[in-house]
């Protein structure tokens, strides 16, 4: 299922809110309220950011983006909103690139052709081992221990303890 993040701009300093106003109002988003309802019925995933009460800051909604990574953004906006509306969608797509390059850059590609090759050298050498072949065992040792190099340095960037996974790791193949 999808993710959705629904955003009402900021009314800050908009409608007499402003220093000679009488008050800040808040304005319900009632058609977001709607739609996140449907698309949670549906089985979305939904946030709703109202920013209604707080000064428009770019950089929040830039932050939030690449926090929540959203498959579906929605802004909702009246006529003197719609500045924010454009510059929202604009830091959308530029955060959108940026995730999507970070994503062509990640190595999970090749950790699983590493992980195909630790698992495939495991299973020759086994069978190997059942023809009494002791040659191609050790070809397949060589490369299971090629393999298991690379691999821990894989998990030497992602693991949070990155020790306690090699000596579990080292444990087992004893």
């Amino acid at each position: 299922m999808a993710k959705l993040l629904l955003i009402n701009p900021s009314y800050y300093r908009t409608y007499g809110s402003n220093e000679g106003g009488l008050g800040n109002p808040i304005y319900p988003v009632m058609a977001l309220a709607c739609l996140a309802a449907t698309a949670r019925h549906a089985g979305h995933e939904v946030k709703i950011v109202d920013m209604s009460y707080r000064k428009y800051d770019p950089h929040f909604i830039r932050s939030m983006l690449r926090a929540e990574q959203p498959d579906v953004l929605g802004i909702t906006a009246t006529t003197p909103l719609a500045n924010q509306m454009r510059d929202i969608s604009y830091i959308a797509k530029e955060v959108s690139a940026e995730l999507h390059a970070a994503l062509k850059a990640h190595p999970a590609a090749e950790m699983s052709g590493e992980l195909a090759g630790l698992e495939s050298s495991v299973g020759a050498m086994i069978e190997a081992a059942s023809r009494g072949d002791e040659d191609a065992v050790d070809r397949h040792r060589v490369i299971y221990r090629e393999y298991r190099i690379s691999w821990l340095e894989r998990i030497d960037q992602f693991a949070v303890d990155p020790k306690r996974v090699r000596r579990a790791i080292h444990s087992h193949s004893q």
